[in-house]
């Protein structure tokens, strides 16, 4: 698969791998754990990462969030994962943790548009909280549109942590189709009232 290749890359500073309408079951990457364990080859180099691949499951990004940890020197990151159906609670949460690793990100894009979410779990309270630990982040564009089973208690969680990126300067969220409700609204309201230097 492509990341047995990775090894022979390890000063790119730039990577740009789009694989949208791939199949999880039988991907270019071969297993995804592999994946993620041959993205840190590149620890020392990469500066800008933009991944794109659709109909990927929860250990996909068990196995993204892995490798991820391990690229302490990256500046930016894409992360195009529309319609992958199957994220699951746990996916995401490894994820988020991964992306907490990374302390000189100043960018984020995420797309997860008609993801596999479910209302009650912990996966966008812990994407949150790693937000907020990035002190360096002052880009952040979240695309969670259609992801119709987040409930509010989610996204009040998910608000209530972002408070934390004392550092965000622009900040783009896409929430059509999702549980935004009241509760929703008083968590973003207050962790939005923290970013006082949002332009």
């Amino acid at each position: 698969g492509i990341a047995d290749g990775f090894s022979g890359l390890a000063n790119v500073q730039h990577l740009n791998l789009n694989l949208h309408h791939c199949d999880s079951r039988d991907s270019p990457f071969g297993t995804f754990s592999e994946f993620g364990a041959k993205l840190g080859t590149m620890r020392r180099t990469l500066r800008v990462l933009n991944l794109g691949c659709s109909g990927c499951e929860w250990a996909t990004f068990i196995g993204l969030g892995r490798g991820l940890a391990r690229l302490r020197r990256l500046h930016l990151l894409t992360l195009a994962f529309a319609q992958c159906t199957n994220l699951k609670d746990v996916g995401l949460c490894s994820l988020a943790e991964g992306l907490g690793k990374l302390s000189k990100l100043s960018g984020i894009c995420l797309d997860l548009e008609d993801c596999g979410l479910l209302g009650g779990d912990r996966g966008l309270e812990c994407l949150g909280a790693s937000l907020g630990r990035l002190r360096r982040l002052t880009q952040l564009d979240l695309n969670l549109c259609g992801c119709k089973a987040i409930r509010d208690g989610d996204l009040y969680g998910f608000g209530w942590n972002l408070g934390s990126a004392t550092s965000l300067r622009e900040m783009r969220l896409f929430l059509q189709g999702t549980g935004l409700g009241n509760l929703a609204l008083k968590g973003l309201g207050f962790g939005l009232g923290k970013l006082g230097q949002l332009v």
